[in-house]
């Protein structure tokens, strides 16, 4: 549940900070830090922004968000919240949510599948993709791991250029001290 919480603070703070200067971005971020979470919950990196999808989403009409992971994307949990939190946020907008989770698939999967079980659906405004556990147990090498996503961002931004990408890797806490 908390990092349901703190996904969701997360997708709060990216789209409430989408058309914010590198500095203003910069300060949010550190009072976040300061006063939102324990420093020991934050394990992510912006790079870039998610105004194309903020843009969309608050001029209303149709907006398509794809999820495409394994068995924690599948589950009932952080992407249903997510998508509630759309649909609140941006009541104007109707939302066609593409859900392509199948469990025990990690990155090298996702990025053969991309194509049929996501791009096929038509425009992804934005892309959520989770790998992280199963490319760990699936014992996928960190290069086979970092192809795979690139495959996928690769395959999204060739099929669209605008569309915002995601990248989850859930972990939990045990996985941290096996790879330091």
């Amino acid at each position: 549940m908390k990092k349901s919480l703190i996904i969701l603070s997360a997708m709060l703070f990216a789209f409430t900070t989408a058309a914010f200067s590198q500095e203003q971005l910069a300060e949010k971020r550190a009072a976040c830090k300061a006063d939102a979470f324990p420093e020991r919950y934050f394990h992510y990196t912006l790079r870039g922004s998610l105004a194309n999808s903020y843009i969309k989403f608050s001029r209303g009409g149709k907006a398509r968000v794809a999820f495409l992971g394994g068995s924690i994307t599948e589950m009932w949990g952080w992407k249903n919240q997510i998508e509630e939190f759309f649909k609140a946020t941006f009541p104007q907008t109707e939302f066609e949510f593409v859900e392509a989770g199948i469990p025990s698939m990690g990155s090298t999967p996702h990025s053969f599948r991309m194509k049929t079980d996501v791009l096929s659906k038509g425009k992804i405004d934005l892309l959520f993709v989770e790998a992280g556990p199963n490319d760990d147990t699936n014992e996928f090498t960190p290069i086979e791991q970092v192809r795979g996503m690139e495959g996928m961002v690769r395959q999204a931004w060739l099929a669209d250029a605008e569309t915002d990408i995601i990248m989850l890797h859930f972990i939990w806490d045990g996985f941290i001290n096996i790879h330091k």
